[in-house]
C-alpha cells in the first residue's frame, strides 16, 4: 500500500514536471511581457526625476514608454488567461480528455497539478521582474530621497497587492474553466467573473446611495467588499492606497490581505468541487454546471437596473405636472426594465439556440427584476437600510481623515482624542439634518433683531468629507453638505496635531524641489506678496515654518489670526499663516516682504475701516417659492472662528474720536469665541474680532455714542450708494440692515409690520 502511495505521488510530480515542460513557450512570453512592464517604468521613472532635476519639467520624453510598459504589464497579467486555457484543455477537448483520464492520477492529484503548474508559470515571471524594479527605486532613494522615501515604504505592500491579485485572477480564471465546457465559453466567463462581482457590490452602493438623505457617499459603501472580492478591487486597493495613503495604514492592509487570500481560498475549493464533479461527456457543453450561467444572469439585470436607475436619477428636473419624487418613480423604472429584459432575452436566446425554454426564461427574468426593484425600494424606504446616519463608535475607528475644501489637506489622523471629537462632530452634523430646526421667524421679526448687529451669513454652504478606516480594516466615507463654519469647532484641534503638521511640511519640501524658482505667494484678503527665498532660505523658511506649526498650542490657535496663505507652484494646498508664527515671519521680513504689511495691526485704526456692533447673530434664510415669502431661522450655540466679513465694507463709528477706546476692547478681543461668549463684534479691515461678553455694555456705550448716520440714495437702478463723509463721497453697498430686496423693488418695515416700498423697479422708464 506504501508503494501504491509513493508511486501515485511521483506520477503527480511527473506530470506536474511535464506541465511546466509544455508551459516553456508561455513562460518565456510572459517573462518577457513581465520584464517590459514594472521594470521599465520604474526605470522612466528614475530618468523623469533625474531630468526634472537638471532641466525641470522634462517630463513628455519618458512618457510613451511607460505607456508602452504599461500595456506590457497588463497583457503580462492577461497572460493568465492563455495558461490555464492551457493547463486545463483536457475539460474543452475531448481527445485531450481522454489522454488526461488515461494517466494513473485521482482528481485531485491531477486538478493541483494542473494549477500549481500554470501557477508557478504565470508567477515565477512577476517574481523575476519585481526585484528588477526594484534596483532603480534604490538607486532613486540614494539620488532622490525627497521622491523615493514615501514610495520605498510602499513598495513592499505594493508587490504583496500585485502577486494576491495575479493569483487571485488566475485562481477566477481556473474556476470558469471548470465549470464551462467550450474554450470560448470560459474566455467569456473568465472575463464576466471578474467584472459581475465588483459590479454588483457597486450597484448595490448606488441603490444604498440612492436612500441617502443626510449625507453623500465619497466612494462606494461597499468599497471594502470589492477591494477584496475580485481582481479588480486588488486594482482598486492598489490606486487607492497610492492616492490617499490608506496603504500605510495597518488595519485596512492586513484585513484586505486576510480576506483576500480567505477569497481566493474559497474558489480554489469551488474549482476543485466543480472539477471533481465533472463528467467526461461534459466536454465541450457550454456549461458543465448552468447554475453558474443563472447566477450571472441574476446579477447581470440587478447591475443593470441599477445603473439605469441611478443615471437617469442623475439627470432628474422639476416639472410643472410631478414632484421630483413622482418624476423620479416614472422616468426610472421603465426604460431599465426595458433595457434589462432586452438583454437579458437576447442572452437567453443565443444560450438556449431559440426559445424552446422561453418560460423558463421569463420566470427567471421576473425573479431577478422583482429582486433588484424590491432591493432598491427597501434602500430608499429605509434610507440605505439605516447607512445614511451610521456614525461608528470611537473605539471602533483606527483612524479618520476629514477636509472641508478650503484650509484643511487629506490627513488621517490616529490621535484618540481627537477621533472622538470627529465622531462626535458627525454626530452633530447627524443629529442636526434629523432634528427639527428652530422655529423661523418673519421678515419683520428678522428686521428688528439685525438692527445694530453684525449678521453671521449661515446660508454659505459647503460640504465636509469624512474617511473613517475602522479597526476591522473597513472604510466608511461620508460627504454632508453643511453651512459655513460646522468644521470651525474642530479646526483647531487639528490644525494643532502632529499629524498636520507633518503633512503640511512634507508638501512644501516637495514643492519647493519641485520648481526651479525657489519663491513663494504670501496672499491676504487685499492683495498678494511674492516672496523670493535663495536656497538656502528656503531651508531656513521650512525649518522656522515646522517650528511654529509644531509648538502652536491650542489657546495661541485661539487667540491668533490669520494674516495670510502661503502658497507655491505645485503646493496642492494653501497654508495659513498667523500673526503668532514669530519664526516665519521674521524669515518673510527679511526676504523682500512689505514691512508696512509686518507691522500694519490694528492698533492703526485712523488708517483702517472700523466697524463695531453690539449685536452678532447667526441667520439662515429659508424662501418659499409658492408664497414668495421669507423666513430666517436663528442658530444658537454657534462658534465663531476666524471670519472675515466681506460684504460691504464700511465705517459705522466715528473712528477718530473713539480711536483709544476701541483699541482697548481690541486688547481683550480675540479671534475666535462661542456665540454666548460674545458681547459685541469689532471689524478692522474686513477683519473680525469678538470682544468677551463682559464688555457687552462697553461696547453698547461706544455705539450709541459714536455711531454714524449713515445717509444713503438708491440710484434709478435700484443700487444703494452710501455717502460716507462731509464731501458727499459714495459707495457702492449691495443692501443695508433693516432693508430687503424683491422682485418689485426695495422695501422695510413700519412699526407695525407692514411692508413700506421706497423703491419700484416699475416705477423708472428703465424697466417699462
Amino acid at each position: 500500500m506504501t508503494t501504491a502511495t509513493s508511486t501515485t505521488k511521483s506520477f503527480a510530480k511527473t506530470h506536474y514536471k511535464n506541465k511546466l515542460t509544455a508551459n516553456k513557450k508561455l513562460f518565456f512570453i510572459t517573462t518577457f511581457l513581465q520584464i517590459l512592464g514594472l521594470p521599465i517604468i520604474s526605470l522612466m521613472l528614475l530618468l523623469e526625476t533625474k531630468a526634472s532635476e537638471e532641466t525641470y519639467h522634462a517630463y513628455s520624453d519618458y512618457e510613451f514608454p511607460m505607456v508602452l510598459s504599461s500595456f506590457a504589464f497588463i497583457a503580462a497579467l492577461l497572460m493568465a488567461i492563455f495558461i490555464v486555457t492551457s493547463n486545463f484543455k483536457h475539460l474543452h477537448n475531448h481527445a485531450f480528455s481522454d489522454m488526461q483520464l488515461a494517466l494513473p492520477l485521482n482528481s485531485k492529484q491531477r486538478f493541483f497539478s494542473n494549477y500549481l503548474a500554470g501557477l508557478t508559470t504565470y508567477l515565477v515571471p512577476a517574481l523575476i521582474a519585481m526585484p528588477l524594479a526594484i534596483i532603480p527605486c534604490i538607486i532613486g532613494k540614494i539620488n532622490y530621497p525627497e521622491y523615493y522615501d514615501l514610495a520605498f515604504r510602499y513598495l513592499p505592500k505594493f508587490a504583496v497587492i500585485i502577486i494576491i491579485g495575479m493569483v487571485m485572477f488566475y485562481t477566477f480564471s481556473v474556476f470558469s474553466a471548470t465549470y464551462c465546457g467550450t474554450l470560448a465559453d470560459t474566455i467569456i466567463n473568465i472575463f464576466l467573473i471578474n467584472a459581475v462581482i465588483p459590479l454588483s457590490l457597486y450597484c448595490a452602493s448606488l441603490s444604498i446611495g440612492e436612500g441617502f438623505t443626510v449625507s453623500s457617499m465619497d466612494m462606494p459603501i461597499l468599497m471594502s467588499q470589492i477591494m477584496y472580492t475580485s481582481p479588480i478591487g486588488c486594482a482598486i486597493m492598489l490606486l487607492f492606497s497610492s492616492n490617499t495613503s490608506l496603504l500605510v495604514n495597518s488595519p485596512i492592509f492586513a484585513y484586505w490581505v486576510i480576506l483576500s487570500c480567505a477569497v481566493i481560498a474559497l474558489v480554489i475549493f469551488l474549482s476543485y468541487i466543480t472539477y471533481k464533479k465533472r463528467k467526461a461527456e461534459q466536454v465541450s457543453s457550454p456549461y458543465a454546471f448552468k447554475i453558474f450561467y443563472h447566477i450571472f444572469m441574476f446579477f447581470l439585470v440587478f447591475c443593470i437596473f441599477n445603473l439605469l436607475n441611478s443615471f437617469i436619477s442623475s439627470s432628474v428636473y422639476y416639472y410643472e405636472d410631478y414632484t421630483i419624487e413622482e418624476r423620479t418613480h416614472y422616468a426610472n423604472i421603465l426604460p431599465a426594465f426595458i433595457t434589462s429584459a432586452v438583454v437579458f432575452f437576447v442572452i437567453e436566446f443565443i444560450s438556449n439556440r431559440g426559445i424552446k425554454k422561453f418560460l423558463h426564461s421569463a420566470v427567471r427574468y421576473t425573479c431577478a427584476i422583482i429582486f433588484a426593484i424590491g432591493f432598491r425600494g427597501l434602500a430608499i424606504a429605509t434610507h440605505g437600510f439605516g447607512y445614511d446616519t451610521y456614525v461608528p463608535k470611537a473605539y471602533m475607528v483606527d483612524s479618520v481623515s476629514i477636509t472641508d475644501y478650503s484650509e484643511l489637506p487629506e490627513i488621517y489622523i490616529d490621535d484618540k482624542e481627537l477621533i472622538k471629537k470627529i465622531v462626535e462632530l458627525n454626530s452633530d452634523i447627524v443629529n442636526s439634518n434629523n432634528d427639527e430646526k428652530p422655529e423661523p421667524i418673519s421678515e419683520f421679526e428678522y428686521s428688528k433683531l439685525a438692527k445694530d448687529a453684525y449678521v453671521d451669513n449661515y446660508n454659505y454652504y459647503d460640504s465636509i468629507t469624512i474617511n473613517y478606516i475602522k479597526k476591522n480594516g473597513s472604510i466608511i466615507s461620508r460627504s454632508y453638505p453643511t453651512t459655513s463654519g460646522i468644521i470651525d469647532s474642530i479646526l483647531p484641534y487639528i490644525m494643532t496635531s502632529e499629524d498636520y503638521a507633518d503633512k503640511i511640511i512634507k508638501e512644501l519640501k516637495l514643492a519647493f524641489k519641485e520648481y526651479s524658482h525657489n519663491y513663494l505667494y504670501l496672499n491676504t484678503d487685499s492683495m498678494q506678496y511674492s516672496i523670493d527665498l535663495d536656497e538656502h532660505m528656503v531651508d531656513n523658511f521650512i525649518q522656522a515654518l515646522e517650528t511654529d506649526i509644531s509648538d502652536i498650542s491650542l489657546e495661541n490657535f485661539h487667540n491668533s489670526s490669520i494674516i495670510g496663505h502661503i502658497d507655491t507652484p505645485f503646493l496642492s494646498i494653501t497654508i495659513p499663516i498667523k500673526d503668532c508664527f514669530t519664526n516665519t515671519l521674521s524669515i518673510l521680513e527679511k526676504n523682500s516682504l512689505d514691512k508696512e504689511f509686518l507691522s500694519k495691526n490694528p492698533t492703526n485704526l485712523e488708517d483702517c475701516i472700523v466697524e463695531l456692533y453690539p449685536n452678532v447673530i447667526s441667520a439662515e434664510t429659508i424662501y418659499n417659492g409658492i408664497t414668495d415669502e421669507t423666513k430666517y431661522i436663528i442658530h444658537d450655540n454657534i462658534e465663531y472662528f476666524g471670519k472675515t466679513y466681506s460684504s460691504g465694507v464700511m465705517p459705522n463709528i466715528e473712528i477718530s474720536q473713539c480711536a483709544d477706546e476701541i483699541r482697548e476692547l481690541l486688547d481683550v478681543s480675540k479671534p475666535y469665541s462661542k456665540k454666548s461668549e460674545v458681547g459685541g463684534v469689532i471689524a478692522v479691515d474686513s477683519t473680525v474680532y469678538y470682544v468677551p461678553i463682559e464688555y457687552k455694555d462697553k461696547v453698547a456705550e461706544i455705539y450709541n455714542k459714536y455711531k454714524l448716520d449713515i445717509k444713503y440714495h438708491i440710484n434709478e437702478y435700484g443700487d444703494f450708494y452710501l455717502k460716507y463723509d462731509d464731501y458727499g463721497h459714495e459707495t457702492y453697498i449691495d443692501i443695508l440692515p433693516g432693508f430687503f430686496r424683491n422682485d418689485i423693488g426695495v422695501y422695510k418695515y413700519n412699526e407695525s409690520g407692514e411692508k413700506v416700498y421706497i423703491f419700484k423697479y416699475d416705477e423708472f422708464q428703465y424697466y417699462n
